[in-house]
Protein backbone atom coordinates (compact mmCIF):
# COMPACT_ATOMS: atom_id res chain seq x y z
CA UNK A 1 0.00 0.00 0.00
CA UNK A 2 1.02 3.31 -1.08
CA UNK A 3 0.10 6.68 0.43
CA UNK A 4 -0.02 9.85 -2.00
CA UNK A 5 -0.27 13.59 -1.98
CA UNK A 6 -0.66 15.92 -4.44
CA UNK A 7 -0.28 19.77 -4.31
CA UNK A 8 0.88 21.95 -6.79
CA UNK A 9 3.79 21.63 -8.06
CA UNK A 10 4.52 18.67 -6.13
CA UNK A 11 3.50 14.81 -6.36
CA UNK A 12 5.28 12.98 -2.79
CA UNK A 13 4.58 9.14 -2.45
CA UNK A 14 5.78 6.55 -0.35
CA UNK A 15 5.05 3.59 2.10
CA UNK A 16 1.88 3.38 4.25
CA UNK A 17 3.90 2.35 7.18
CA UNK A 18 7.38 2.70 7.41
CA UNK A 19 10.02 1.38 9.19
CA UNK A 20 11.73 4.80 10.38
CA UNK A 21 11.07 6.21 13.64
CA UNK A 22 9.05 9.19 14.13
CA UNK A 23 11.80 12.58 14.93
CA UNK A 24 10.73 13.60 18.59
CA UNK A 25 11.43 17.55 18.58
CA UNK A 26 14.17 18.37 21.09
CA UNK A 27 13.47 21.78 21.26
CA UNK A 28 11.31 24.69 20.04
CA UNK A 29 14.20 26.76 18.48
CA UNK A 30 14.11 28.60 15.32
CA UNK A 31 17.05 29.66 14.58
CA UNK A 32 19.13 28.26 12.02
CA UNK A 33 22.49 26.74 12.87
CA UNK A 34 24.45 28.08 9.98
CA UNK A 35 23.30 30.35 6.88
CA UNK A 36 25.15 29.13 3.39
CA UNK A 37 24.51 30.28 0.10
CA UNK A 38 22.17 28.57 -2.06
CA UNK A 39 21.70 28.76 -5.89
CA UNK A 40 18.39 28.82 -6.93
CA UNK A 41 17.08 28.88 -10.53
CA UNK A 42 15.03 31.78 -10.27
CA UNK A 43 16.65 33.94 -7.46
CA UNK A 44 20.36 33.56 -8.03
CA UNK A 45 22.33 32.49 -4.99
CA UNK A 46 20.70 33.35 -2.41
CA UNK A 47 22.05 33.21 1.47
CA UNK A 48 19.52 30.62 2.85
CA UNK A 49 19.45 29.89 6.39
CA UNK A 50 19.61 26.46 7.82
CA UNK A 51 17.45 24.55 9.99
CA UNK A 52 17.46 20.98 12.02
CA UNK A 53 13.80 19.29 11.42
CA UNK A 54 14.02 18.31 15.14
CA UNK A 55 14.15 21.88 16.88
CA UNK A 56 11.12 22.24 14.65
CA UNK A 57 7.94 22.54 16.61
CA UNK A 58 4.15 21.91 16.15
CA UNK A 59 3.25 25.31 14.11
CA UNK A 60 6.49 26.53 13.19
CA UNK A 61 6.10 28.53 10.13
CA UNK A 62 9.33 29.24 7.77
CA UNK A 63 9.50 31.25 4.58
CA UNK A 64 11.73 30.17 1.98
CA UNK A 65 14.23 30.11 1.04
CA UNK A 66 15.21 27.66 3.87
CA UNK A 67 17.49 24.05 3.95
CA UNK A 68 15.85 21.36 6.56
CA UNK A 69 17.64 18.31 7.34
CA UNK A 70 17.69 15.59 9.74
CA UNK A 71 19.19 11.96 9.72
CA UNK A 72 17.22 10.46 6.79
CA UNK A 73 16.83 13.72 4.32
CA UNK A 74 17.07 16.96 3.63
CA UNK A 75 14.77 19.34 2.51
CA UNK A 76 15.29 22.30 0.33
CA UNK A 77 12.43 25.02 0.63
CA UNK A 78 12.53 27.43 -2.48
CA UNK A 79 12.41 31.63 -2.29
CA UNK A 80 7.99 32.18 -2.32
CA UNK A 81 7.38 28.56 -0.63
CA UNK A 82 6.48 28.21 3.06
CA UNK A 83 6.34 25.39 5.56
CA UNK A 84 4.74 24.71 8.17
CA UNK A 85 5.91 21.85 11.28
CA UNK A 86 2.67 19.67 12.00
CA UNK A 87 1.66 17.86 15.36
CA UNK A 88 2.33 14.82 13.23
CA UNK A 89 5.86 15.97 12.62
CA UNK A 90 5.16 16.10 8.58
CA UNK A 91 6.26 19.44 7.23
CA UNK A 92 3.52 21.11 5.09
CA UNK A 93 4.78 22.79 2.23
CA UNK A 94 3.14 25.28 -0.14
CA UNK A 95 4.68 26.34 -3.41
CA UNK A 96 3.67 29.78 -4.96
CA UNK A 97 2.35 29.36 -8.74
Amino acid sequence: DHVAGVGDDILAQGPASGSLPAIAVTSGSTEPTAITPCLFPDAGLVATPRYRRETLAPGTRLAGPAVIEDIWSTVVLPPGATLEATTAGDLRIEVGS
